[in-house]
C-alpha cells in the first residue's frame, strides 16, 4: 500500500505517521505469498525515531527497489526534498516506476509530505490512502481521509474526517524537527460570534424573564389604565328646552393637554387673553343669577375669571374668546344646564 500523509508545519503529520503507524510495525509478520509468513521491518529517515527500525537517508530511497523484501516498510519524511514534480516529458526514474508494481513485491511506503503538489505527479496517482491533519488548536488537529490522492482544499469531499487528539506519549517516540517550535493558533471568527452569542444571552436572558412575569403579574394593566386616566374623557347629556327641542351637550371630565397658540393659528375673530401660553376657543358666556357660565363652540363648559365671563355676557351676540391653559375645565351641574338652554333660546 503507499499511503501519502499530507499537512502543513506543525500540524502533526510526523506525529501521527510515527504513532499511528510506525509503531505499529515492528513485531508483526505477513504472509510471503509462499504459505509462510515473515516478520515486517521498519525503515525511516525520521531522526532519533526509538521506535524499532533501520535508518536511511535519500540515496536509500532512490534504491529502495533494489535491497527492499516482503513485508517492509518505509516511512519516509519531507520526501518531497527527494522525489519532487518533473518536467513534462522527462523520463521517469527506476524508482518512481517501481512504485507501480510495489504490491507484488509485499513493500508497504508511507510518505509524508506538506501538500501533494509538492510529490512527483506518477506518485501521486499510485497513492491508496490519503491522510491530510489540519491543526486547528494547541494539541488537537481534524484529520481528513480519502482512498485516493485528493486535492487538501476541498474536505468536503473525504471519505472520513474527525477530530485527532495529539497522544503525550507520541512525543518521547522521536525528536520533531519544529523543535518546540509553538505556531501560533487563531480562533475561527465563527467560534467568537458564538461566544459574543451567548454572553449576549446570558446578559438579556434575566431582563426578558422579568418583563414576562411582570406581563402575567398585571404591569401592563395598570400601565393601560394611566393612559387611560392621561386622556380626556367625555360625557355627553340630552334635555327638553323651553321650546320642546332636543339639546345634547358634551361636557369634559378630564383635563386635556391643550396645544400651544403658536403652533396652531386662531380662528377667524378670535382674541387671546394676554400672557398665556396655549389657549381654547370660547364661544360666548351668560349669567343667571350669581352664576356665571362659559361655553366653547362644541357646547362644553370650562372655567373662567369672573371678569371675563361678566365682560362677556352682556351682548347676544356672543364673541369668540381665549382663556389661559390652567384654566381647565369642570364638570357641568344642574344650574349650568339651565344656563346652557337659556342661551340656545337667545340665539
Amino acid at each position: 500500500m503507499l499511503t501519502l500523509i499530507t499537512g502543513t508545519p506543525g500540524s502533526g503529520k510526523s506525529l501521527y505517521s510515527v504513532w499511528e503507524l510506525a509503531r505499529k510495525v515492528p513485531g508483526t509478520k505477513v504472509d510471503d505469498g509462499k504459505g509462510g509468513e515473515v516478520s515486517r521491518k521498519l525503515y525511516s529517515n525520521i531522526k532519533d525515531l526509538l521506535v524499532e527500525h533501520e535508518h536511511i537517508d535519500a540515496e536509500d530511497l532512490n534504491t529502495w527497489h533494489k535491497w527492499c523484501k516482503p513485508g517492509d516498510v518505509i516511512l519516509f519524511d519531507e520526501v518531497q526534498e527527494v522525489w519532487r514534480p518533473r518536467g513534462l516529458g522527462s523520463k521517469v526514474p527506476d524508482c518512481i516506476a517501481k512504485l507501480e508494481t510495489h504490491r507484488h513485491m509485499g513493500v508497504d511506503l508511507i510518505l509524508v509530505t506538506q501538500h501533494p503538489q509538492l510529490l512527483d505527479g506518477n506518485i501521486r496517482r499510485l497513492v491508496n490512502q490519503h491522510i491530510h491533519l489540519r491543526r486547528i488548536a494547541k494539541g488537537v488537529a481534524m484529520r481528513y481521509e480519502w482512498d485516493h490522492c485528493s486535492n487538501v482544499g476541498q474536505v468536503r469531499g473525504a471519505l472520513s474526517s474527525g477530530v485527532w487528539w495529539y497522544p503525550k506519549q507520541a512525543f518521547t517516540l522521536y525528536k520533531s524537527a519544529q523543535l518546540h517550535t509553538k505556531p501560533t493558533v487563531r480562533f475561527p471568527k465563527i467560534a467568537l460570534l458564538g461566544l459574543a452569542a451567548v454572553a449576549g444571552l446570558a446578559f438579556a436572558a434575566p431582563m426578558t424573564l422579568e418583563r414576562i412575569k411582570g406581563t402575567f403579574r398585571g404591569d401592563s394593566v395598570k400601565s393601560s389604565e394611566e393612559r387611560a386616566q392621561a386622556s380626556p374623557g367625555e360625557t355627553k347629556k340630552t334635555f327638553i328646552n323651553e321650546n320642546g327641542q332636543e339639546v345634547t351637550i358634551e361636557t369634559t371630565t378630564t383635563a386635556s393637554t391643550i396645544a400651544p397658540a403658536a403652533s396652531a393659528p386662531a380662528a377667524p375673530g378670535a382674541a387671546f387673553v394676554p400672557g398665556a401660553s396655549a389657549a381654547i376657543e370660547v364661544s360666548g358666556c351668560i349669567v343667571v343669577g350669581p352664576r356665571c357660565s362659559c361655553f366653547t363652540p362644541q357646547g362644553k363648559k370650562v372655567d373662567q375669571t369672573a371678569d371675563y365671563c361678566a365682560e362677556n355676557s352682556g351682548s347676544q351676540v356672543l364673541i369668540p374668546k381665549q382663556i389661559r391653559e390652567e384654566q381647565a375645565p369642570r364638570p357641568m351641574d344642574s344650574a349650568d344646564y339651565d344656563a346652557l338652554a337659556y342661551l340656545h333660546r337667545k340665539t
